[in-house]
Order: structure tokens, then C-alpha cells, then sequence
């Protein structure tokens, strides 16, 4: 995960937390909407990590098999 994405984490979980905060709490549809949202960010980036290290895993193998042809 890059730096950037990390921080903008950080963000959206400290807005999280600053409304659940509030005296007059943000509604709860609010709320869950930006839970579903910081889900769907950590999602992507787990599938983009998941896709990073097969193709690591997958691109030695095809360069090693290009220089043998």
C-alpha cells in the first residue's frame, strides 16, 4: 500500500471518528455510508496488493521462460 493511500486511510477514519464524537451524532445512514466507503477502499487496496505480489510471482517466470525461447 502507498504512502498516499495510507494517509488518505488515516483520514477517512479520523473523519469516522470525529463524527461518532459529535454531540449531535451525524445520522446513522450518515455514518454507515462512510464505513461502507473506508471498506471499499480497504478492499481494493488488499485486492490490488493480492494482484502486486501474484504478478510478482508470475512475471520472473515468464521473463525466465522468454529468455529460453
Amino acid at each position: 500500500m502507498t504512502d498516499a493511500v495510507k494517509h488518505r486511510l488515516g483520514e477517512l477514519r479520523a473523519l469516522l471518528d470525529i463524527l461518532d464524537q459529535r454531540p449531535e451524532k451525524a445520522d446513522g445512514e450518515h455514518a454507515a455510508d462512510l464505513q461502507e466507503k473506508i471498506y471499499a477502499i480497504e478492499l481494493a487496496v488488499a485486492h490490488y496488493e493480492a494482484a502486486l505480489k501474484i504478478e510478482g510471482r508470475i512475471a520472473p517466470t515468464a521473463v525466465d521462460s522468454r529468455k529460453a525461447a
